[in-house]
């Protein structure tokens, strides 16, 4: 019924016309060259924005309170974006003891009660399938409505610079807006609710006015503290190829593996092959098993276990993904935004701990669809 196997299925992203997004999918650029990205002054509007998540990040993560930070739009200067039938919020998280993470939401405001929840889900893996960002998947808001949520999730595994979280806000708005346009045409004559915004118990809800580059970058230096692991990170980086992150796992086991013509590098990571892709401006480990289906036309029993595994905090996704042979695999995929670079400590730590979770999911996958799961 279910075997693991080398196949490869790299997912796409639209383009926006006014925002940096990720590439469709080509094979990775060898003659690609490292570039070096230095934090400091950035031509944008979006730069204040991104320093108003430094300076969030930087409090949470020299002290130790557990909180969390709802961000809203005009929180970060966001307040003209217009993203339709979208609510968004950043939810920053992370304390001197734990990695800094940016936990994206955006809620649709449409309610999909009287639709049938294994067709809402069919339409919610056709997205996971094709799209790299945001992963989407339907839940019970409080008042016990079906909902649709859009997530990204970033963890910033050994810092961040200004750099890198200007171009992750970047791609999460060219994420969001092509999100907002495929659910309004696909759900356009639902009923609409506004959906539940108030942050969880101690957390922290900011909505107030852009407060612009130099007077967050004051506000954040008094947070930004000399070896804090997680912090602010004032350093160089260098572009995520296959090839660079091939010759980050040679360095620690010795032993180098090829990238395959199509760009992609395949490792072992415990039993499930692990696959590792750069494309434009995205880096995506995955994991895939070939499932023995009765009805390949009818894989509707696996839907509910993928929409499972696509909840978790981490914001890797599980799909169900039809090959070009007809069969019927399963993908479990982590995506990240890594268009600005990562110095050689992110890459190896962000490399480690993402085919840790990759694996992991996978096998916990791979033991639902064989003996089943049910609900605690």
């Amino acid at each position: 019924m279910f075997s693991f196997g080398k196949k490869n299925r790299v997912q796409r992203q639209k383009h926006d016309d006014t925002t940096s997004t990720p590439q469709r999918d080509t094979p990775d650029d060898t003659s690609r060259t490292s570039t070096s990205v230095t934090p400091g002054d950035i031509e944008a509007p979006l730069a204040a924005n991104a320093v108003q998540l430094v300076a969030a990040g930087a409090g949470l993560t020299t002290v130790n309170t557990g909180s969390t930070v709802w961000l809203h739009c005009p929180a970060i200067g966001l307040q003209d974006l217009d993203l339709g039938a979208l609510d968004m919020r950043i939810e920053v998280s992370g304390s001197a003891n734990e990695p800094l993470t940016h936990n994206v939401v955006m809620e649709f405001d449409g309610v999909l009660d009287d639709w049938d929840p294994l067709s809402v889900q069919r339409v919610l893996n056709e997205w996971n399938d094709q799209f790299t960002a945001p992963r989407v998947f339907s839940y019970q808001d409080s008042a016990d409505h079906t909902r649709i949520r859009g997530q990204i999730v970033m963890t910033w595994w050994q810092g961040h610079t200004v750099a890198q979280l200007d171009h992750f806000l970047r791609s999460v708005i060219g994420a969001a807006t092509n999100l907002s346009q495929c659910l309004e045409e696909k759900w356009q004559n639902v009923p609409r609710l506004t959906p539940d915004t108030t942050p969880e118990p101690n957390g922290v809800g900011l909505s107030g006015e852009d407060r612009g580059v130099s007077a967050t970058e004051a506000m954040a230096e008094q947070f930004i503290t000399d070896g804090n692991p997680f912090g602010f990170l004032a350093g160089d980086t260098s572009a995520v190829t296959t090839q660079r992150i091939a010759k980050d796992f040679a360095s620690r086991s010795g032993q180098l593996s090829p990238v395959d013509d199509d760009g992609v590098l395949r490792i072992t990571w415990g039993d499930p092959d692990i696959n590792i892709s750069v494309n434009g401006d995205v880096l995506t480990v995955s994991s895939s098993a070939e499932v023995m289906l009765a009805d390949p036309e009818d894989p509707g029993f696996l839907l509910p276990l993928t929409w499972r595994w696509s909840t978790n905090r981490a914001g890797a996704v599980a799909v169900v993904h039809r090959n070009t042979d007809g069969s019927t695999s399963v993908i479990y995929a982590l995506h990240q935004f890594v268009g600005a670079g990562m110095t050689d400590r992110q890459l190896t730590v962000t490399m480690s701990q993402t085919c840790e979770l990759v694996a992991d999911c996978m096998m916990g996958l791979a033991d639902d669809i064989t003996n089943g799961y049910n609900e605690p």
